[in-house]
């Protein structure tokens, strides 16, 4: 029977996005792959010297030491001629890809292009065709996708727009039961974020651990929806169209069907003044996205709801 190339397979990722880094492990995980991530080039550099994997997903654009740099001394160290290299970068300019091709890296994946699909199914290529090269055979292996998750599995982002990561950063979950008692326990999370990927990822990661989402970009539809969805707890970005998330919590206070509902806001914005405001106006929880992770943020809206995670 053909297997997939990737299981058992030894990567280092090198990826300081939180969010990002999640989708990608996850992804390959869910097919045997075996990895291992890191935040920064220095540390990245340091496992790459040492395990000396079948293949690395590259960052550019990371602290301490960033992609280029990485390639460089992979380069001096002709570790690059060992250790295939991928890059995931942000950058799609021609020149940045011209760069690190030059430098040996194997192919490159745009960040707000790309689906986790895409990166398997490069990663695939990448190992397959290092064992054409070595002259082994590749009959056993198979390069078909891994079947995505099911529609009833995850919660569309909007009806006009196709949650690519969302279908396919995880392998499925189980649909959530139609029973009506079942149903009334899900946590009703009302998510008020114009950031497709992250939208997305909340998606996953919500719909598998039993909330009812309803996902919403513009701050003065986030109000109406609030009236009619009537939510158990609502995440809130501050960075919004249509209304900030400041003159959200300003609607919400003023309105009593909504005053109670606790809020947490989830914001790239970080100043002590913004906390202080949004606590004034009745803000129950602040996190930064780039110290938070997912797991953390579903656990913290179950608690805010007073509620014990499913």
């Amino acid at each position: 029977m053909a297997k997939d190339i990737l299981q058992g397979a030894h990567l280092v990722l090198l990826e300081d996005d939180e969010f990002l880094a999640e989708v990608i492990v996850r992804k390959l995980t869910s097919v045997g792959a075996d990895i291992k991530r890191y935040r920064n080039g220095l540390e990245g550099l340091a496992a790459i010297r040492q395990y000396t994997p079948d293949l690395v997903l590259l960052d550019i654009m990371m602290p301490i030491m960033n992609g280029y740099e990485v390639l460089q001394v992979m380069s001096e160290e002709h570790l690059i001629e060992e250790v295939p290299v991928m890059v995931v970068s942000n950058s799609g300019q021609p020149v940045e890809i011209d760069k690190v091709m030059k430098l040996g890296v194997k192919d490159y994946v745009v960040k707000v292009d790309f689906t986790p699909d895409e990166v398997l199914e490069k990663a695939r290529a990448i190992l397959i065709a290092l064992k054409k090269a070595k002259g082994e055979s590749v009959l056993e292996y198979t390069v078909a996708m891994p079947a995505p998750a099911s529609a009833a599995s995850v919660t569309p982002v909007s009806k006009n727009e196709t949650p690519s990561l969302v279908a396919q950063a995880v392998t499925p979950v189980a649909t959530p039961s139609t029973n009506t008692a079942q149903s009334l326990e899900a946590l009703k999370v009302l998510v008020v974020e114009d950031d497709p990927l992250l939208k997305n990822l909340l998606a996953v990661k919500l719909t598998a651990s039993g909330c009812l989402p309803l996902y919403v970009d513009d701050g003065l539809k986030a109000y109406d929806l609030a009236i009619t969805f009537k939510p158990d707890v609502v995440l809130l970005d501050l960075m919004i169209p249509g209304m900030d998330g400041f003159g959200v919590l300003e609607k919400f206070q003023g309105d009593s069907a909504l005053r109670d509902v606790p809020v947490f806001v989830f914001s790239n914005k970080s100043s002590e003044q913004d906390k202080q405001r949004v606590f004034s106006l009745g803000a129950k929880l602040f996190k930064q996205k780039a110290e938070t992770n997912l797991s953390e943020v579903v656990n913290e809206l179950y608690k805010l709801a007073g509620r014990q995670r499913v």
